[in-house]
């Protein structure tokens, strides 16, 4: 899955649907909770859009993506606060990767469960 999402890396961040889209997951997100201080898993972050939106406030945050070129563009924005990891996440993944054992206050999973197989 990870090459046809490196397709679209490039253009992400100026498809204004999808800033759009972040904005008001962020928005949402905020109406529900402070993300203050808190430590964030970003599954399926992409290029970090909802990430950005989420740094300034964060304590620290994971983004995890499958596709090396959006983790590219986001590792290119040096939020200091941002770690990332290309990678699926999968039970083996979890298991040898000590930054995806650690405790998060909050998952966030925006626009990817409809991506995900079964």
């Amino acid at each position: 899955m990870s090459e046809s999402w490196d397709e679209y890396a490039e253009g992400w961040d100026s498809n204004s649907d999808v800033v759009l889209y972040s904005r008001k997951a962020y928005n949402t997100l905020c109406e529900i909770l402070n993300p203050e201080g808190i430590d964030i898993l970003d599954f399926g972050c992409g290029t970090g859009l909802l990430t950005e939106l989420l740094s300034p406030a964060a304590k620290r945050i994971l983004g995890l993506d499958s596709s090396g070129k959006m983790i590219s563009i986001l590792e290119n924005k040096h939020l200091s606060n941002v770690d990332t990891q290309t990678a699926e996440l999968t039970e083996d993944t979890i298991k040898s990767n000590v930054a995806l054992r650690s405790k998060f206050d909050l998952i966030v999973a925006s626009s990817v469960c409809a991506f995900l197989p079964n």
